[in-house]
Parts: C-alpha cells; sequence; structure tokens
C-alpha cells in the first residue's frame, strides 16, 4: 500500500502492533550535596550507556526485527532521531533489516522527537517541531523513508499544529489511549481547530487538508522497557517478540475494514487525567527547565555539545516514566533507581544543577 494514502486508511488497522524505538541514557548517581560542591558533575555516563545500547541492540532490537522480518509481521515503530543515528553509526545490520521491512511493506515508521521528548508537544509545541524534523531528516538519510505522521502523547486542539502539515507535511497524528481497540478518525483540519472551545475563523490557509487521528490501544503497544530492564533479556526478548506477532496477526485476522464512524474525544485542553502525581510532578520540573533554556534554544545538531541543554534532553524522554511505576520495581527487573521516588530526587537535583549552570554561565556574560 502507497504510503501517500495512508491518511485516508486506518494505520493501526494496516500495522496493527507499535513498538517504540528508543535509547535512555544510564544516569550517574549523584546528590544534592554532590551538585552544590560541583555543579560540572557528568549526568550521565556514556561509557555504560554504550555498553547497555549494545547489549539492547543485540539481544533485542536486531533479533527481534529479524524475526518480524521472516514471519511476515506488520507492524508500526515509533522511533527517535537518536536511535537511527546511534543505529546507523554502529548496528547498520539493523538498518538494513528496516529497509528490507519498508520494501516488503512490513512497517510503519512514525518519528518521535530526536531524543525522545514527546512532552515538548505540551508546553513548548516549536521546540518540539524542531525535535521532530531532526528525526525526520534521520528518517529520510537513513531509511530512504518521508513519514507523514507524528506521535503525540496527548491529542487536544491545539492552534500550532498547522506548521507541521505547512513545513513537514504531515498529515497524520498518532497516540496511545486507554480504550478497548484501536482506531482512525478522518477530518478536517478546520474541524479540528479550536480556540477558548470555539472555531478558528481568523486563519484561512490549509483549513480543508485532510488529516487522520490514529490511535492504539495500550493492549497494541509495545515499549519494550520492561525486556530491557530485565534479568533475563534473553528470554524476555523471545517472549516479546512471540507476544508481539500474536498480537499483530490476531488483529490483522479479527479487523475488517476500518469502520469510518469511529470516533476519539479530542480534547479542547491538555488532560493530565491519565497521569499519576509523580510523573504530572516531573512533568512541571521539565516544563520549568525549559522555561529556564527558552532563551538558550538550541538545534538537534548542538544539543550534544551544550552542557545545559545535555542536562535537560538527556533526561527528559518519554521513557522515563518507566521508572516512575511502582510495579515495574519487583525482583525481575534490574532498574537504575531503588524506587520512583529516587528517579523524581534525579529530575529535581537535575534542575537545580541546571539553574546553577546557568547562573554560572550568565555571570560570565
Amino acid at each position: 500500500m502507497s504510503k501517500d494514502n495512508l491518511n485516508l486508511i486506518s494505520i493501526p488497522q494496516e500495522y496493527p502492533v507499535l513498538i517504540s524505538l528508543s535509547l535512555i541514557f544510564s544516569y550517574t548517581s549523584k546528590s544534592l550535596v554532590d551538585i552544590l560542591k560541583n555543579p560540572q558533575l557528568p549526568f550521565v555516563d556514556k561509557k555504560t550507556s554504550d555498553t547497555v545500547w549494545d547489549r539492547e541492540f543485540t539481544q533485542i532490537y536486531i533479533p527481534l526485527f529479524q524475526f518480524l522480518y521472516k514471519e511476515n509481521i506488520k507492524v508500526s515503530v515509533l522511533i527517535t532521531g537518536h536511535f537511527l543515528d546511534v543505529a546507523a553509526k554502529k548496528y547498520p545490520e539493523f538498518i538494513e533489516i528496516i529497509q528490507k521491512m519498508l520494501q516488503k511493506d512490513l512497517i510503519y515508521i512514525i518519528p518521535d522527537a530526536y531524543w525522545g521528548s514527546s512532552h515538548l508537544s505540551m508546553y513548548y509545541f516549536d521546540w518540539w517541531k524542531d525535535e521532530i524534523a531532526g528525526t525526520i531528516e534521520r528518517i529520510k538519510t537513513h531509511l530512504k523513508f518521508s513519514p507523514n505522521s507524528v506521535y503525540l502523547p496527548i491529542i487536544y486542539r491545539q492552534l500550532p499544529l498547522e506548521k507541521l502539515l505547512t513545513g513537514l507535511g504531515i498529515k497524520n497524528f498518532v497516540t496511545i489511549v486507554n480504550e478497548r481497540k484501536s482506531g482512525t478518525m478522518n477530518m478536517t483540519l478546520k474541524s479540528f481547530r479550536r480556540f477558548r472551545g470555539g472555531r478558528v475563523t481568523w486563519i484561512r490557509e490549509v483549513e480543508h487538508q485532510d488529516i487522520g487521528v490514529h490511535w492504539y490501544a495500550y493492549s497494541h503497544y509495545f515499549d519494550l522497557m520492561e525486556v530491557k530492564n530485565h534479568k533475563d533479556i534473553d528470554l524476555m526478548a523471545k517472549s516479546t517478540a512471540l507476544e508481539i506477532a500474536l498480537s499483530a496477526t490476531k488483529a490483522q485476522i479479527s479487523q475488517s475494514k476500518a469502520n469510518k464512524s469511529t470516533t476519539l474525544r479530542i480534547q479542547e485542553e491538555r488532560n493530565w487525567s491519565r497521569y499519576s502525581n509523580l510523573e504530572k510532578s516531573i512533568f512541571r520540573l521539565w516544563e520549568y527547565s525549559t522555561y529556564m533554556l527558552g532563551k538558550e534554544h538550541a538545534e538537534v545538531d548542538t544539543v550534544d555539545d551544550d552542557p545545559l541543554m545535555r542536562n535537560l534532553f538527556y533526561s527528559m524522554n518519554r521513557d522515563f516514566f518507566y521508572y516512575l511505576n511502582y510495579n515495574n520495581y519487583n525482583k525481575k527487573q534490574t532498574l537504575q533507581f531503588t524506587s520512583p521516588y529516587e528517579a523524581f530526587i534525579h529530575i529535581q537535583n537535575t534542575n537545580i544543577q541546571l539553574e546553577i549552570l546557568l547562573k554560572e554561565r550568565e555571570n560570565l556574560l
């Protein structure tokens, strides 16, 4: 099926399982006292991160997608630009598998923010758009594929979305919801836009542009974090591969043509109800960080050279929420933190370190 026509059908119907491909850093253990003594302490352990990522590619990503390709299992992937850069540089075998799957129409690529900072879309849209553009550039370069969809953690009626349509050619918005089934809803941008409860009448550009809103049920979403943190990675990887194949196959057997009457209620404002109090607190810390660094806005390619940007983007990954779930702290998992509260304190300390570094920079000007 032509990817150009995917805004006319249901992405979750054609590719019934969504797999997350993102790399999370190994963080250094530092207390508030350590930070106050030396604000220049490194935020992440890059050597350990490289070792962890090597294990993930060789024991999870490459075997999983080899299996999916061999068994002709259709999936979509939510992928970050950072993941693609690491894969292209060190694991060309993985890139080759994805390219083969694209040729056989077994995979659909959905770009996420470059560093996995999806939630920027809820409080710093322009910065998030730059992150998305960075990932799209990597997808075109490494996979020779031009995506026309993006991932949004929460879909609500926000005016800036037309920047994606006119600037990046995006026609589809994909999210994950707590619903029993996945689905699709098509509409015009004019019908989607709202401002304080009323229809927008002063913007005429691309108002008749068709857009697709697609959602995956949580039962059809695999973030692979449980696999990556499991003590027996090989066994868990095999189990998850079979689970993905079974889920995708059952969905393909049971689903008929997309029901055009399928609807999803789109909120007028961003809705935090699906998040725990601890997760909401992390959002506030991240939002405060982006507020502090608003003047320091930098392109994707320069983030890695700036300690201020690294402190923010190395932590602001959607997969970090895995560490905030009590249920993930069990004997089968090997996590970076001992509890959700320690994970929260880690981000809190990072914000304090960011404030100190920012003040030191301002004093030098």
